[in-house]
């Protein structure tokens, strides 16, 4: 995104403007403490949609009646405003004027109609190309129903990428603008890839679109097991059916296999229906299934007690361990055996016969005391024995009482036929149940669900390969490489404490997380580091590399590649009194922050700080054609730079005359 920060500024109430006109490239504005340097920041903050200012009281929210920022495309200027009392926003683009030599005047924002912010910043995000409104990868659903959409990407995650204010510059605890908040800092590293114009519209729309099929996916795979219960409980009742038809017939109606039937249900289906009953009065079946359900139902019978007399035992065993626990923590447990030779009264004379006996009780002790260990282990055991035998009674349980269900019902087709019904009657019935279920199982049939999950499954499949083609994952890798390598780079210019030499900078793309790696691939994560000056350029390396990927990326990147630096030489020389001096006095500086006898050396780090700003502007000119924007705001002044660079070449503004300022008296 080709596109720089050209006019900052505050249009007074008698219409004044008191403005900074800056360029691509590296933009510095230097001055004494309280001249409005770091508002520059807050003023371009708000005027991209923050809900409310945060200009320092003073001077300048008692003169301002709109502050202003304006941006510069290719071929027009882009003015975003905000009444400084109302908060009200306004926006317009122009082709004819240049405002660093003629700002704005109050009638540009009294002529054009104010809108809300919401409406603000989707207008404004319309110049950088975020016009996403739905980025939601599934459907968003809860027990409650639908849930709204995931917030979209807006022109405020760009303060994420572009500003690092005074507090935040050299932080070892923080590294983006507005990540306090969790939610801010997940939509920033969601919709990193939608900034970097990785993927677009479309790739929502097809991801939207395959969850929705694999959520179809899971159902019909659902469904299919649910089928394959369905097949085993209508085999069950095919068989009891059957059993029923040949009471009444003494005949079978079929002779396969009921799994046979199952696999082949519409094919037997018709067969059954043209089949007319035949009875065999004098045949056996009858009596047959009878005796073979009275025999199973006495084996199983046999099985339960059985299974019972075995619970009993368990649970007599788990009773005695129980009591045997509870006695044996009133009397002590024998260790060991004390053993003395006896000797004779008479002649004085040692007796070991003792000897073989206390052996044989000393083992008799080891064993009781292993066992008495173990009795916890048994017990527990024994507990999962119980348990495992309480269910196989309910299983052999639930077999009697289904055997018995089909003794009852073998009677009661006999008593039928002759309470209400003749034998004919009777034998069409039990055909027709046979029939019912066939026509269930026919009706929920698995090769229709088969038949539509393959569907589901094509159309998964095309849309994984159009996925496929953003070669998402890959580009994110590339990046983060990418991201690496350049940070590395810069950090080497800029140095590190020896404990972080070599410098090996990392930085996760998914989590945000920073961190240096060691020879022993330890990784020192930035909230760990010491020394201000590493936290610095620890910032630093990391935000010239995300611009260096802006600058590579051009015109399919959405995000301006625009760096806000203040007072990075605060590091060096910090803030210890109000800096109101006609010029920067670094001597004066380190001498009030204990810092004399490194003031040479903390001078060369700021130069070169600032060398390694410049040099990057311009490797992103001669390598993409795009010349980044860096802007600082600092006290440090007439530093000497490498490569015959001159420092007043960069300066926008210097306000350390009496009165000077972004508002001067």
């Amino acid at each position: 995104m080709k596109s720089h920060i050209s006019n900052i500024g505050v249009l007074d109430k008698t219409g004044h403007a008191h403005q900074v006109s800056l360029s691509q490239g590296l933009n510095i504005i230097t001055g004494r403490s309280s001249t409005g340097k770091s508002a520059l920041l807050d003023i371009v903050d708000y005027c991209l949609g923050a809900s409310r200012p945060t200009i320092p009281y003073g001077k300048i929210t008692d003169t301002a009646h709109y502050y202003y920022t304006i941006f510069q495309f290719e071929s027009s200027s882009l003015i975003l405003g905000r009444e400084a009392e109302t908060g009200r926003s306004y926006i317009l683009e122009t082709t004819t004027r240049d405002f660093s030599s003629h700002p704005p005047e109050l009638s540009i924002f009294k002529e054009t109609n104010h809108i809300t912010r919401d409406e603000y910043n989707k207008s404004i995000g319309r110049y950088f190309g975020i016009t996403m409104d739905n980025v939601d990868e599934h459907i968003r659903e809860s027990t409650f129903g639908k849930l709204p959409k995931s917030p979209t990407p807006s022109i405020r995650s760009y303060s994420s990428y572009i500003f690092q204010n005074q507090n935040l510059i050299a932080n070892k605890h923080a590294i983006f603008y507005r990540f306090d908040e969790k939610s801010k800092r997940e939509q920033a590293i969601d919709h990193l890839k939608i900034f970097l114009g990785l993927v677009d519209d479309h790739y929502f729309v097809l991801s939207k679109n395959l969850d929705t099929i694999n959520k179809e996916i899971r159902q019909e795979e659902a469904k299919a097991l649910k089928y394959q219960d369905l097949v085993i409980q209508t085999e069950d009742k095919l068989e009891l059916a059957h059993s029923e038809y040949m009471a009444l017939t003494n005949k079978p109606l079929f002779e396969v296999p009921y799994s046979e039937i199952l696999l082949q249900a519409e094919k037997w289906l018709h067969q059954i229906r043209c089949m007319e009953p035949e009875i065999d009065s004098d045949g056996d079946s009858f009596i047959k299934q009878y005796q073979e359900f009275e025999i199973q139902r006495s084996l199983h019978v046999e099985a339960l007690r059985k299974l019972e007399i075995k619970r009993n035992t368990i649970a007599s065993s788990i009773k005695y361990a129980d009591q045997w626990k509870s006695l044996s923590r009133n009397f002590a447990i024998p260790e060991y055996v004390e053993l003395h030779d006896s000797e004779c009264p008479f002649c004085g004379e040692l007796n070991s016969d003792l000897t073989n006996q206390s052996n044989t009780l000393s083992d008799a002790i080891l064993w009781l005391n292993s066992e008495l260990r173990r009795s916890a282990y048994m017990r527990e055991s024994d507990r999962e024995s119980e348990r495992q035998c309480s269910a196989l009674i309910e299983a052999k349980r639930h077999e009697i009482r289904v055997i018995e269900t089909r003794l009852y019902r073998l009677k009661r087709q006999i008593d039928q036929i002759g309470e209400q019904r003749s034998l004919i009657q009777a034998t069409l019935t039990a055909k027709s149940k046979i029939e019912a279920l066939l026509e269930t199982l026919i009706d929920f049939q698995e090769s229709k669900h088969t038949k539509h999950l393959a569907a589901l499954n094509a159309r998964a499949a095309l849309i994984k390969k159009d996925l496929k083609k953003y070669n998402l994952e890959s580009a994110l890798n590339n990046a983060s490489v990418e991201i690496d390598n350049y940070m590395n780079r810069v950090g080497k210019m800029l140095g590190f404490d020896p404990t972080y030499t070599p410098i090996s900078l990392h930085f996760e793309l998914d989590s945000f997380d920073l961190y240096h790696q060691t020879r022993s691939k330890e990784n020192i994560y930035l909230n760990s580091m010491g020394s201000g000056a590493n936290w610095l350029a620890c910032h630093i390396s990391l935000f010239l590399s995300l611009q260096h990927i802006f600058c590579r990326l051009q015109s399919t990147c959405k995000i301006p590649p625009i760096l806000f630096l203040d007072q990075p030489s605060q590091v060096y020389f910090p803030a210890t009194y109000a800096d109101n001096d006609k010029e920067f006095d670094a001597d004066k500086i380190s001498t009030t922050a204990n810092r004399y006898q490194q003031k040479d050396e903390d001078l060369r780090a700021v130069e070169n700080l600032y060398n390694v700003l410049i040099r990057h502007c311009k490797d992103m000119e001669a390598a993409y054609s795009i010349t980044p924007q860096v802007i600082i705001c600092d006290h440090a002044d007439h530093l000497t730079l490498a490569d015959d660079e001159v420092f007043e070449h960069y300066v926008k503004a210097r306000w350390r005359a009496e009165g000077a300022g972004l508002i001067q008296d």
